[in-house]
Parts: C-alpha cells; sequence; structure tokens
C-alpha cells in the first residue's frame, strides 16, 4: 500500500504486570478506545488456552483512521496475558 513509518521500535514495547486485574474491563475499554478516537477497528485474532500454571490470552487488536487520500494512522495491537487465573471479584 505504500510506505510504512513506525513509531515504535519494530519489536515492540512490552509491559509486565503481576496482581488482580479486570480482563473484561481492559478488553471493552481498549474497543471503546479505538471507537472515540476514529479508528476503523478489526479484532485479528481471540486465543485462549489452558495450561497447568493457568490460562493463556492472545489478541490481536487493529486499528485505522484515515487522515487524507494520502495518509493514515495504523495501530496493531498484540496482547498476551500468561498465567492467568479466573477470580470470583470480577
Amino acid at each position: 500500500k505504500g510506505q510504512k513509518d513506525y513509531i515504535t521500535p519494530t519489536q515492540g514495547l512490552v509491559l509486565k504486570y503481576d496482581g488482580t486485574f479486570d480482563f473484561k474491563g481492559f478488553y471493552n475499554s481498549s474497543k471503546d478506545w479505538f471507537k472515540n478516537n476514529n479508528y476503523k477497528f478489526s479484532e485479528r485474532e481471540y486465543k485462549e488456552r489452558p495450561n497447568p500454571t493457568g490460562t493463556e490470552f492472545m489478541l490481536k487488536f487493529q486499528g485505522e483512521r484515515k487522515i487524507d487520500d494520502y495518509t493514515s494512522f495504523n495501530l496493531e495491537l498484540n496482547f498476551l496475558c500468561s498465567f492467568f487465573e479466573r477470580s470470583p471479584i470480577f
């Protein structure tokens, strides 16, 4: 489609968190962010795989916002949640 200029390293950014986490809220607010910022949203992948140490989730989101005939912003977000255990809190 044309030239791509990356604003983050091509290997991406890694965030780590250990603790209670509202996965459903995170999922919904991520989708809402694309909509609220005028991106065409698509969920490219959703995998859930049970492991002996907990459930592993993989999500791939993609969003595109056309700026003009020559420019568009494209976001690709890949999430991997490992050692996920369901909590009765959520």
